[in-house]
């Protein structure tokens, strides 16, 4: 046993800032979300209701919310219109007050003075526009502030309650499954960014065990191509035999459905 110390120097860290901003779309794809100003996050419903028990203060039942949050912005992908209520018309032409389409966010929140960082991922939001004032033109001008009311609905989460919002931070998780996440969330050069299923995500981050493709060399399986431990092709899954495709993965599918093969 060791006596507690207080304020050493590598504890002395912090949350602040807000960059690498993503929209998601529904099926698949997202673009950089530029101009980010904040997010403030909240669970809506979220409180603790007193128990008594003959007069006497027993313990409090808390009721969980569901992920609610405000996005500030100085600008926005063209993309997200479709998430705000407009349709395009087609040639830069646009009509409000349609239906919202539901859509996936990330961003990264530095802990300073380190470079580390938490990944934030939120799932199946609506996004409602506040109120917007333009103003003439002066000789002391600032950018317009957008601000949106965001809601989210919640996934199936594996043994936990159902959430709509996932953290990922650095400091913690293997370096190899967050630079996997990331080309992910992210893209490569040869994968275009998505939000993966949060089961899915949770299922990777909690059997990740890299394998790579190889071709083997010695004894009576010299030509058989064998998994080798290593970040490269695939990812065991808790389902014993199931692996999950990385991106950087060789494997590319064919005509024939469930069939791939190996690409040098």
């Amino acid at each position: 046993m060791t006596r507690l110390v207080w304020d050493k120097v590598e504890d002395r860290t912090y949350e602040t800032g807000i960059d690498h901003g993503v929209l998601y779309f529904p099926v698949s794809g997202g673009v950089a979300w530029n101009g980010l100003i904040s997010i403030d996050e909240s669970l809506g419903g979220d409180g603790a209701t007193p128990g008594y028990f003959d007069g006497v203060k027993q313990r409090d039942m808390q009721t969980t919310g569901d992920f609610e949050g405000t996005l500030n912005a100085f600008t926005y992908p063209d993309e997200f219109m479709a998430f705000e209520g407009y349709g395009e018309l087609g040639d830069g032409s646009y009509v409000d007050d349609q239906q919202a389409q539901v859509f996936g966010l990330s961003y990264r929140v530095m802990i300073p003075p380190t470079t580390a960082y938490q990944l934030h991922l939120l799932y199946n939001l609506t996004a409602v526009s506040g109120e917007r004032s333009y103003e003439t033109l002066s000789d002391s001008q600032s950018p317009m502030e957008f601000s949106w009311a965001l809601a989210g609905v919640p996934e199936t989460a594996p043994n936990y309650r159902s959430t709509g919002h996932i953290i990922l931070d650095s400091r913690y998780l293997n370096e190899d499954l967050l630079n996997a996440i990331e080309d992910i969330i992210y893209g490569t050069d040869t994968t275009e960014p998505r939000l993966p299923r949060l089961s899915d995500l949770i299922d990777l981050a909690l059997s990740w065990a890299p394998k790579i493709i190889s071709q083997s060399t010695a004894g009576p399986s010299r030509g058989v191509y064998i998994l080798a431990n290593g970040v490269g092709d695939l990812s065991e899954s808790n389902i014993d035999g199931i692996y999950f495709p990385l991106p950087t993965t060789r494997l590319v599918e064919t005509d024939i459905d469930g069939l791939n093969r190996l690409v040098p």
